[in-house]
C-alpha cells in the first residue's frame, strides 16, 4: 500500500508542477511596419508616442556578398558597412552603424553600432537585441547615409517598425497535461484506499464471547 500512495503522491506533485509551468509567460516585440523606402528613397519616417519602441530593419543587396569588401577588426570575415542617421521632430539624433559580414559568399548582419558624432562606436547590439525607444511624441525619420564600400545595387528592403509588446504562453498545452496528471494520482490514491481498505478485518477481542 505504501508504494501506492508514494506514487500516487509523486504523479499529484507531477500535475501541480507542470499545471504551474503552464503560467509562465513570456514577454516578446513584434514588428509592425509603418514606413518602407526605396534606393531612389533611402528614408522612413513614423509618428511615435513617449514610451513606444522601434527599431531599423534593412535587407541586404544582391551583389553586397561581390567584391570589393572591407576588412573588420576583431571579425573573422570582410565586411560590410550602412550608416543610419536617425533624428526625431524633437532635435534627437544618433548614428547607427549596420555591420555585414561575408562567409562563403553568403552575407549576414552580425552587428549593429551606435556612433559618435566623431565616428567612434558608442553600443554595440547583436542581430535581435537592437531597438530604440521613443522619449517624446513627435516624427522619427531615419536616412541611409552611405554604404561602404559602396556596393553595385542598393539594399533590398529598408523599414522602420514600431515594436508591439506582447505576452507569450509558449507552455500553455502543459496546463491540460497537469490536469490529466493530477486526476491520475488521484485516481492511484483512491484505488489504492478501496484496496486496502476494504482487506481490513475487525480482531476479536480474545475474551469476547460467541
Amino acid at each position: 500500500m505504501k508504494i501506492n500512495v508514494i506514487c500516487g503522491v509523486s504523479i499529484l506533485l507531477i500535475g501541480v508542477i507542470l499545471i504551474s509551468s503552464s503560467n509562465v509567460r513570456i514577454e516578446k516585440f513584434a514588428p509592425e511596419v509603418l514606413d518602407e523606402g526605396s534606393p531612389e528613397n533611402p528614408q522612413v519616417s513614423a509618428d511615435l508616442k513617449s514610451g513606444e519602441f522601434f527599431d531599423l530593419y534593412i535587407t541586404p543587396g544582391g551583389t553586397w556578398a561581390e567584391p570589393p569588401l572591407e576588412p573588420a577588426n576583431g571579425v573573422p570575415y570582410d565586411s560590410r558597412f550602412v550608416w543610419i542617421n536617425v533624428s526625431s521632430s524633437v532635435g534627437m539624433k544618433w548614428i547607427f552603424e549596420f555591420a555585414f559580414g561575408v562567409t562563403d559568399h553568403m552575407i549576414a548582419l552580425y552587428e549593429v553600432n551606435e556612433l559618435t558624432e566623431n565616428m567612434t562606436i558608442k553600443n554595440s547590439f547583436k542581430p535581435g537585441e537592437f531597438r530604440l525607444k521613443a522619449e517624446n511624441d513627435g516624427r522619427y525619420q531615419a536616412v541611409v547615409w552611405q554604404i561602404i564600400p559602396p556596393p553595385r545595387d542598393s539594399f533590398g528592403a529598408f523599414q522602420i517598425r514600431k515594436l508591439n509588446l506582447i505576452e507569450d504562453r509558449p507552455f500553455g498545452f502543459l496546463l491540460y497535461v497537469g490536469l490529466i496528471v493530477l486526476c491520475c494520482g488521484v485516481t492511484v490514491l483512491l484505488s489504492a484506499k478501496i484496496k486496502y481498505g476494504g482487506r481490513r478485518k475487525r480482531r476479536k477481542h480474545p475474551f469476547a464471547t460467541v
